[in-house]
């Protein structure tokens, strides 16, 4: 499942313009790891308040830890926030 989620989130993210199911596709995608990354807390996503998710604080992970090429390039696009 780990190594399906990796590569059908790279394909999606190499192909532009993307489309609004690929982009609803990748969201899935990427929630989907983070709970399998965070299995013992898995629940924690669903417990999020809505007020949480509109004023996280942000965080740049590139100085906390190693990233591969891809995930670099996701931070390029994305903010990292929690």
């Amino acid at each position: 499942m780990r190594a399906y989620i990796k590569d059908r989130v790279k394909q999606i993210i190499q192909r532009e313009p993307r489309t609004l199911a690929e982009f609803r596709e990748l969201v899935k995608l990427v929630l989907s790891r983070v709970i399998m990354f965070n299995a013992k807390r898995g629940g924690e996503c669903s417990k999020m308040t809505i007020k949480q998710f509109n004023n996280p604080t942000a965080i740049d992970a590139r100085k906390d830890y190693d990233l591969s090429g891809l995930e670099d390039r996701l931070c390029d696009r994305f903010v990292w926030k929690y």
